[in-house]
């Protein structure tokens, strides 16, 4: 808020913050290395990595609403394929197996569910 009152352009603030909070990751990790001998490394390594690998593949998206010409159909296309890519990439990248599995039946239940609710309608 001050920072817009002196003046400063939204994307600055917006670096400001990321900075900020980029700090502020770093000093925490430090802080809990030292207080309890916490493994950073390990912390990285599961939870930051894998964030790493979905941005890595999804911001080629950023660039593909080029090939498109500008329009309604340019918006539906670029959609689609952007949740399509971005679903892709955090189920390959971001899931572990554990997870992968529950998710898979979670999605099998919910079919049922709709393929049931559908049968039941069309009597």
């Amino acid at each position: 808020y001050a920072l817009c009152n002196i003046g400063f352009s939204p994307s600055s603030i917006i670096l400001v913050i990321i900075t900020t909070k980029a700090i502020n990751v770093v000093v925490s990790q430090i802080l809990l290395k030292t207080m309890i001998n916490f493994d950073v490394r390990s912390f990285l390594k599961i939870s930051y990595l894998r964030v790493f690998y979905i941005v890595a593949l999804t911001v080629p998206l950023f660039f593909i609403h080029n090939l498109f010409l500008v329009g309604f159909t340019r918006f539906v296309l670029v959609t689609i394929f952007s949740v399509c890519w971005s679903l892709l990439a955090i189920y390959f990248t971001g899931l572990e197996k554990r997870e992968k599995v529950m998710l898979s039946q979670t999605i099998q239940i919910m079919i049922k569910k709709v393929m049931n609710t559908i049968a039941v309608v069309s009597r």
